[in-house]
């Protein structure tokens, strides 16, 4: 997640952004990543983005959120079993 100082210059000075709150799931891009706490903890870090920058005006989208979408639209394409990646 970004800095909330960067968000709110972003707001002030009227650029657009989009927010990620983790940078690879659960599969490794490096030794020591997010991929260790991904399943513990990537629902409450997306949560916690979504509450806490929900009425930043700058803030144009969200990119795991649309990653997570799109992971989910694809399967469904594709006929592929989607449990573990659809919100109960």
């Amino acid at each position: 997640m970004p800095a909330p100082e960067l968000v709110e210059l972003c707001d002030e000075m009227g650029f657009m952004m989009m927010i990620e709150p983790f940078d690879e799931w659960d599969i490794a891009k490096c030794e020591n990543g997010y991929h260790r706490y991904f399943n513990e903890w990537a629902e409450k870090d997306m949560v916690n983005m979504l509450h806490h920058y929900r009425n930043n005006p700058c803030v144009v989208m969200w990119v795991s959120v649309m990653k997570y979408l799109l992971n989910a639209v694809l399967s469904v394409i594709n006929g592929q079993v989607l449990a573990g990646y659809l919100p109960p």
